[in-house]
């Protein structure tokens, strides 16, 4: 007997031949068409799913990496502030030892901030302040490796009639443990200008003649505080930019630095695990408006107030950075210039007085006290 039946659960037709019990299934062939088709479609699955892990192993690689990077100048960062509580130079605590000895008119904040003295004869004609630039500490700037800062070691004796001080501010770009400066470049400019109006009228001849000696950032420092000094309606402040009689100028970035330009990208990583100060980089990068507003007043100003002015500039590369601040940059063209056999760090530290670079220094600034004194006057 033949019959036709419909199995409802596979939907296939099932041929029956004589009774019931006897039965041949004949669904070979829907099963082997459906066969033919789920190979391509789990290799499909299969593909898309390699793809999508291989694609989030490689997002995951990129991520470890960025974080491995974030982590690591972090722990610089951190080796950085310990070496620098440790050796500055040779040792902190000596360091502010030293300090302690400084005459009593110094205009100090916590952490190395403001002014101190290194020297201040009875006789003295003139004032010559020291500013350092960025990242850099009022003495630590000016310290060889051997300890000898020459500010304070050798000037003294070298410039009999100087009073002789060194202006601190906050120049790092980054603190670990502590909260970075906000402050930018107006602003020490402000702080420059208070502090030295401040103890120049606290000493015995409070119209001495000013001569700068300013680092990297710190001569952009000194030209904003003159600016300041000359639009200021408070008398103190007036009289710095009239008593300043001369600037040397040590590396300073005048037409910007392209070291600054990478720096402004470091300082943005830098800023997801420590506080930074990104303002005070970008006043130095190239085409930086805040600095060609303030070289612009300030070669204005020098047109109306004569000041001597000497340009220094590195000659040698640091490496793995180049040249910090290059000569077209470090020179201002219609001042003379020279250039010291150092790096930008180099520039400000001499072993001793027969340092090739402290004398070309010292040269300059005899030169100009010796004009003071023949002068008769310490108005400049």
């Amino acid at each position: 007997m033949l019959n036709n039946t419909c199995n409802c659960d596979t939907g296939a037709h099932v041929l029956q031949l004589g009774p019931p019990g006897g039965v041949v299934k004949a669904p070979q062939i829907q099963a082997t068409a459906s066969l033919r088709w789920m190979p391509t479609s789990t290799s499909t699955n299969i593909a898309s799913r390699k793809k999508s892990w291989n694609m989030g192993k490689t997002i995951g690689v990129v991520i470890g990496c960025l974080l491995g990077s974030l982590v690591a100048i972090g722990s610089v960062l951190f080796c950085l502030r310990r070496l620098q509580q440790k050796n500055i130079p040779n040792a902190q605590d000596s360091a502010a030892n030293s300090e302690e000895n400084s005459p009593s008119l110094d205009v100090r904040a916590p952490n190395g901030f403001g002014i101190a003295t290194f020297a201040m004869p009875a006789n003295a004609i003139v004032d010559i302040v020291f500013v350092h630039g960025l990242t850099g500490k009022r003495e630590k700037t000016w310290t060889h490796s051997n300890g000898v800062c020459w500010p304070k070691a050798l000037l003294p004796v070298d410039l009999p009639m100087a009073n002789i001080m060194s202006f601190g501010y906050d120049a790092d770009v980054a603190h670990v443990l502590s909260v970075a400066s906000s402050n930018r470049l107006r602003d020490n400019g402000k702080l420059l200008t208070r502090d030295l109006a401040n103890i120049r009228s606290r000493m015995r001849n409070s119209t001495s003649s000013i001569i700068f000696v300013a680092h990297s950032l710190g001569g952009l420092v000194v030209e904003q505080a003159l600016l300041i000094s000359r639009n200021s309606n408070d008398q103190d402040l007036n009289l710095i930019l009239k008593y300043t009689f001369a600037i040397a100028f040590m590396g300073t970035p005048h037409g910007g630095s392209g070291l600054a330009d990478w720096g402004s990208v470091l300082t943005r990583m830098i800023s997801f695990i420590a506080p930074t100060n990104r303002d005070i980089v970008k006043a130095l990068e190239r085409n930086s408006k805040t600095l060609a507003a303030v070289e612009e007043d300030f070669q204005q100003m020098l047109m109306g107030k004569p000041i001597e002015v000497f340009c220094f500039y590195e000659s040698n590369e640091m490496r793995g950075f180049g040249r910090i601040v290059p000569p077209e940059s470090a020179i201002l063209r219609q001042y003379e210039n020279v250039q010291i056999t150092a790096d930008h760090s180099g520039m400000t530290k001499f072993d001793g007085r027969l340092d090739a670079g402290y004398l070309s220094v010292l040269g300059r600034l005899q030169t100009w006290v010796a004009r003071l004194n023949a002068s008769g006057t310490t108005d400049a």
